[in-house]
């Protein structure tokens, strides 16, 4: 019997994080989600500019950024999730995986003003809508946040044409 409850125990613990990872997403609300996929986009970019990129300001900028959504992504309690990508996102970040080294960087530039753009609107909305004082706190943030980063981004961009 102690044995039958043992393998039970343990069968349990091997399935706990798979359904603590569904839970997780699906708690997510809706509001919130278009701001973690962006961000979610943003990150796994910029964390294969890191590995990727020759250019220091490039690397510079992706390691700012990749530290930056991981404080979003748990601002508004997705730190833990699974990546949350759109169907664009996740073919937008394969092709820059495959993207050759000629044209790696200015794809990535080009897709991080983008993905600002975008997510300024996002926060823009949220900061002034959410319901998650939190994740509103952080989008009231973000947006001058992601403000700077577009002028960041475009001064890159000039210097690399």
């Amino acid at each position: 019997m102690l044995r039958r409850q043992m393998l039970g125990a343990g069968a349990a613990l091997a399935v706990a994080p798979l359904m603590i990872s569904r839970a997780v997403a699906q708690d997510l609300a809706p509001a919130k989600q278009p701001m973690i996929a962006l961000g979610t986009y943003s990150k796994l970019t910029s964390q294969v500019a890191q590995e990727r990129s020759g250019a220091t300001p490039v690397q510079t900028f992706a390691g700012l950024e990749v530290a930056e959504q991981n404080a979003i992504a748990e601002a508004f309690g997705a730190a833990d999730s699974p990546p949350l990508l759109t169907q664009e996102q996740s073919d937008k970040l394969e092709l820059l995986r495959a993207a050759d080294d000629a044209s790696f960087d200015m794809m990535y530039v080009d897709g991080q003003i983008e993905a600002h753009e975008q997510g300024l609107a996002i926060a823009q909305d949220y900061s002034t809508s959410g319901d998650d004082p939190m994740a509103q706190g952080a989008a009231m943030i973000a947006v001058p946040s992601i403000e700077t980063h577009l002028v960041m981004l475009r001064s890159i961009r000039a210097s690399m044409a």
